[in-house]
C-alpha cells in the first residue's frame, strides 16, 4: 500500500517542480502541503468514529474504496518532461546533473525531523491510550491539529519565497520542537491537541524542503532528486515508529519525548552548511 502511496506521491511532487517558477516555489509546495492538513482533519473526524462504531474491518474497506478516486483524479494531471539544453556536451550535463552535497545534508535533516515527527504521532498515541482514551478521542487530536494548523505549509512557503527555506525550515523545527515538550507534560485531551498541533509543523516542513530541494538541483536530475527527498518521509517514519516503540518501552513516556524533542536541534545543524543557491539562475529545459 505504501509502495503505491509513495510512488504516487514522489511524481506529483516531481511534476509540481517542473511547473513551478523559482520565485512561487514556495507556495506551490505550500499548497500541495495543504492536503496533509485536509487529509488529517477529514480522516481524524471519521476513522476513528468509523472503527468505534462498526469496528476496524469496515473502517479499512471504507479508506480502500476512498482510494478510487486517486486514480481518476490522476487521469487530469498534465506532464512535461524535461530536455537537457542543446549547446553542451554529453559529459557537460551528466557533470552538471549530479546532486550536490548540500542536498545529501537536506536528506539527512528530512530524515530526521519526519522521525521526530513519526515517532510523536506513535508516543501521542500510547499515552493517550495509556490514559484511557478511546479511538475516537485519539484521532480527533488529529483532526483538530489538522484544522488548527491547515494554513502551515502555505504560510511557510509564502516565508520562503521571501526570507529564504532556511529560516523557514528553522521555525518549523522549532514549533516541532515546542510540541514535543508540552507531549513530555500532557495529562488531558486539551494538552494532547496542542502537541499534535505544534507537532505539524514538522511535516509541513516538507513543502518547503520540497522547494530547497529543487532549489539544489539541476532541471536533469529532478526525478532523482525530488523522489530522493520525498523518500526521507517514508525513511523517517521507519525510523521513528520503530525507535519511539523501542524508547517508550524501556525509557518511559516523558524521558522519550523529552529526548526527542532534541532531535530537531540536531536537523538545524545539518542545514546549517547548506548553501542557497543565488535567485535567478535556472539549468536545464523544458519541454511540453
Amino acid at each position: 500500500m505504501w509502495l503505491t502511496f509513495g510512488g504516487g506521491g514522489a511524481q506529483v511532487t516531481i511534476l509540481a517542480g517542473l511547473f513551478a517558477q523559482e520565485s512561487e516555489r514556495g507556495k506551490i509546495f505550500g499548497i500541495l502541503g495543504l492536503t496533509s492538513g485536509l487529509g488529517s482533519l477529514f480522516g481524524g473526524l471519521t476513522v476513528g468514529f468509523l472503527a468505534d462504531q462498526w469496528g476496524y474491518p469496515i473502517m479499512f474497506l471504507t479508506l480502500a474504496a476512498f482510494c478510487v478516486l486517486w486514480p481518476l483524479f490522476a487521469l487530469l494531471v498534465e506532464d512535461r518532461k524535461v530536455l537537457a539544453t542543446k549547446d553542451r556536451g554529453a559529459t557537460s550535463a551528466r557533470i552538471e546533473a549530479r546532486l550536490p552535497g548540500g542536498f545529501f545534508l537536506l536528506l539527512l535533516a528530512s530524515i530526521v525531523v519526519f522521525a521526530t515527527g513519526f515517532g510523536q504521532l506513535l508516543g501521542r498515541s500510547l499515552a493517550m491510550n495509556e490514559m484511557g482514551f478511546g479511538a475516537t478521542a485519539i484521532s480527533s487530536t488529529q483532526a483538530i491539529s489538522g484544522a488548527t494548523t491547515l494554513p502551515l505549509p502555505l504560510i511557510l512557503g509564502l516565508l520562503s519565497d521571501r526570507f529564504g527555506r532556511k529560516p523557514a525550515l528553522v521555525l518549523s523545527y522549532l514549533t516541532g520542537m515546542a510540541g514535543l515538550l508540552v507531549l513530555a507534560m500532557a495529562s488531558s485531551f486539551w494538552h494532547f491537541a496542542l502537541a499534535a498541533s505544534l507537532a505539524t509543523a514538522l511535516s509541513a516542513s516538507n513543502a518547503v524542503g520540497s522547494a530547497l530541494t529543487r532549489d539544489l538541483i539541476p532541471k536533469e536530475a529532478i526525478g532523482r532528486g525530488m523522489s530522493a527527498f520525498n523518500a526521507t518521509t517514508w525513511a523517517g517514519g521507519i525510523v521513528g515508529f520503530a525507535g519511539a516503540g523501542y524508547a517508550v518501552r524501556s525509557l518511559g513516556m516523558s524521558t522519550t519525548f523529552i529526548s526527542a524533542a532534541l532531535l530537531p536541534l540536531l536537523a538545524i545543524a545539518l542545514l546549517i552548511p547548506i548553501r542557497e543557491p543565488r535567485r535567478g539562475v535556472e539549468r536545464g529545459a523544458l519541454a511540453e
